[in-house]
C-alpha cells in the first residue's frame, strides 16, 4: 500500500512538470497575427506585423517568407514587429512566423513587386489639358495606386496598365518634372535625366503637341495638296478634279475654285487638277488642263490664299502622250516640276521640267519618283525599284541644284498583307509596309505607310538614320483593318491608310491624308 501511494505521488509529479518550461525559461505562447500593413512592398521597404505573444528580444522572433528565405526583424514588441522584405522574385509570398520555440505559424501573404521604372514620355511640351503617356515597368494596375506630378501639382490620372499611363495636365500646371510615385514608392527615370521634363506652352488653336485630331472631310485629297500661309489645306478633289480650300480646324469646305474663277482663258469649258504645291515664298501654283473651243489646254497658275487664280504660263499636259503627270513641285531655283509615271515599281517614270515658254524638257533622267519633296535647296525623292512580290526595294535620296545625286538609305517596302508587319532601326535594315508618301520637317524624313498605317520618322541626324514610329496603333491590327480615323495621343490614334503626307513649319503640324476624304492633323512638337 505504501508502494503504491509514492507511485501515485511520482505520477502526479511528472503531470505537473510536463507543463513547466526547461530551466531558466518563461513560458511559451504561440504568437496571434492579427494583421500584416503593408501587405505589398519591394525589396528593403519595412513592413508590420501587428498581433500578440511576439518577443520583446527581436532575435527570439523569427519570419521567414516562403521557404527558407529569412528577413530581418529590425524592432520588435509584444504586439508589434517591424521586418525589412528580403530579395526576392515577384509575387506572392506566405510569410512563416516563430516565436522563441513555439510552433511556426502561417502569419498571412505578403506581395513582392518590384520598383517601377519609367522608360519615355510623351509629348514633352504642350498646354494644361495635354494628355502625357508615360511608358515603363511595374506600375500599378489600380489607378489609385499612382500618382503623377509635373513640377509638384497633381495631374490626373487616366488610364493605367503595368506598362502604360495616361495623365492630363492640370490647370495650373507650371513647366517642370514629370514624377511618379507607385504604392507610396518613387519610380525611377531610366531614359536620361531630361527626358521627363515637361514644358508648358500656351494653348495653339492648331492643337496640342503629341495629339492627333480627325478633320476627316467630304473632299478627298489622295495625293495633290498644298498647304497655305494661313496653315488652311489646298488640294485635288479625287472624286471630281476640282481645286477646293479645306480648313485647318475641322476639314469644311472654306472654297471651291470653278471654272468661272479661271478668268484669264474664256475659252476654258472645264478644267482639272494634275497637281497642287507651293513654292519657297509661301505661294501656291496648281497645274490644271481643261477642255476648250480651241482644243485642250494646260497651264501652271497661281493661286491665292482667298482663292483668286492667275497665269503663270501655258504648258502641255503630259497625260495626252499616254504618260501621267504624279507629283507636282516648284524648286528654290523657281524650276516647276513634274513627272511623266507613278514611279510605282512597275513604273518607270522621269522627273520633267516645264518651262515658261510652253515646252518641256527631261530634268532628270531614270528618277522612278513616287513621291517628290522640297526641302531648301534640294529635292528629296523616295524612289521604288522593282522586287519580288511582297518587298521592293526602295531608295531615298536626293538631288542638288547641279542635279547632283546623293543617296540616302535603302529600306524595304512589304507589299503583302501576310508578309513582316514593320520593322524599326537603321534605314537600311527597315521594313515599311506600302510606304506611299514622306514628308521632310525639322531636317529629318517622316514616312507614312498605307497598310501599316503609322508614320515613321528617319532620323537623318544619327549615323545610322534610326527609323522610329512617331504615330499609330502599335501593334498594327491585322485584317480587316480600322478604316475609321480617330483624334488621340499619337500613341493611340488610329490614322488613315496614308496616301499623302504634309507638314506646315510654321504652325508645327503635319497632315496625314488617305483615301475617302480622311484626314488627320497631328501637332508636333
Amino acid at each position: 500500500m505504501k508502494y503504491l501511494s509514492k507511485l501515485f505521488s511520482l505520477l502526479i509529479l511528472w503531470t505537473f512538470c510536463m507543463g513547466c518550461t526547461k530551466h531558466g525559461e518563461s513560458d511559451v505562447l504561440i504568437p496571434i497575427v492579427d494583421t500584416i500593413a503593408p501587405n505589398v512592398g519591394s525589396a528593403g521597404d519595412q513592413i508590420n506585423i501587428i498581433g500578440s505573444n511576439f518577443s520583446t528580444k527581436i532575435k527570439d522572433n523569427v519570419v521567414i517568407f516562403g521557404v527558407g528565405q529569412p528577413a530581418v526583424v529590425t524592432a520588435a514588441t509584444p504586439t508589434r514587429l517591424t521586418v525589412t522584405i528580403p530579395e526576392a522574385s515577384d509575387g506572392a509570398w506566405v510569410l512563416m512566423l516563430r516565436v522563441k520555440n513555439s510552433q511556426t505559424i502561417r502569419a498571412g501573404l505578403v506581395t513582392i513587386v518590384s520598383l517601377s521604372t519609367i522608360t519615355s514620355m510623351s509629348p514633352v511640351t504642350g498646354p494644361a489639358g495635354t494628355q502625357i503617356t508615360l511608358n515603363g515597368t511595374n506600375f500599378s494596375s489600380t489607378i489609385s495606386d499612382n500618382v503623377v506630378k509635373i513640377n509638384g501639382v497633381d495631374a490626373t490620372i487616366q488610364k493605367v496598365s503595368d506598362t502604360r499611363l495616361t495623365a492630363v495636365i492640370p490647370p495650373g500646371a507650371t513647366s517642370g518634372p514629370v514624377t511618379l510615385t507607385v504604392r507610396g514608392k518613387n519610380a525611377t527615370m531610366i531614359a536620361g535625366s531630361n527626358f521627363n521634363n515637361f514644358k508648358i506652352v500656351p494653348a495653339s488653336e492648331f492643337g496640342t503637341p503629341g495629339q492627333a485630331y480627325d478633320i476627316s472631310s467630304t473632299v478627298s485629297f489622295d495625293y495633290a495638296n498644298a498647304i497655305d500661309t494661313d496653315g488652311n489645306l489646298w488640294g485635288i478633289n479625287s472624286k471630281d478634279g476640282q481645286i477646293y480650300k479645306l480648313s485647318y480646324k475641322d476639314g469644311s469646305v472654306l472654297k471651291k475654285v470653278s471654272i468661272a474663277d479661271i478668268g484669264f482663258d474664256n475659252t476654258l469649258s472645264s478644267y482639272g487638277g494634275v497637281g497642287i504645291t507651293r513654292d519657297s515664298n509661301g505661294r501656291l501654283h496648281a497645274y490644271i488642263a481643261g477642255a476648250s473651243s480651241t482644243g485642250s489646254k494646260a497651264y501652271v497658275v497661281s493661286i491665292t490664299n482667298t482663292g483668286v487664280v492667275t497665269k503663270d504660263f501655258a504648258t502641255v499636259l503630259l497625260g495626252s502622250s499616254g504618260l501621267t503627270a504624279h507629283d507636282f513641285v516648284i524648286l528654290s531655283t523657281g524650276e516647276v516640276l513634274t513627272t511623266n509615271g507613278t514611279g510605282y515599281s512597275t513604273d518607270d517614270n522621269d522627273l520633267v521640267r516645264l518651262n515658261t515658254n510652253g515646252t518641256y524638257d527631261i530634268y532628270y533622267e531614270g528618277a522612278r519618283a513616287r513621291d517628290l519633296v522640297v526641302e531648301g535647296k534640294e529635292l528629296y525623292v523616295l524612289r521604288y525599284f522593282r522586287g519580288v512580290p511582297t518587298h521592293v526595294l526602295i531608295e531615298f535620296y536626293k538631288l542638288d541644284h547641279n542635279k547632283v545625286k546623293t543617296t540616302i538609305g535603302f529600306p524595304y517596302s512589304a507589299h503583302n498583307a501576310s508578309s513582316v508587319n514593320y520593322v524599326n532601326g537603321p534605314l537600311n535594315s527597315a521594313v515599311f509596309w506600302q510606304l506611299e508618301a514622306f514628308t521632310m520637317a525639322n531636317g529629318d524624313i517622316y514616312t507614312g505607310e498605307s497598310y501599316n498605317q503609322l508614320i515613321r520618322k528617319v532620323d537623318l541626324h544619327t549615323s545610322t538614320l534610326e527609323v522610329t514610329k512617331i504615330a499609330g496603333i502599335d501593334p498594327y491590327t491585322p485584317f480587316p483593318r480600322p478604316f475609321q480615323v480617330f483624334t488621340g495621343s499619337f500613341d493611340n490614334v488610329t490614322l488613315p491608310m496614308i496616301t499623302s503626307l504634309l507638314y506646315d513649319d510654321k504652325h508645327k503640324v503635319m497632315y496625314a491624308f488617305g483615301f475617302d476624304g480622311k484626314i488627320t492633323r497631328l501637332a508636333l512638337n
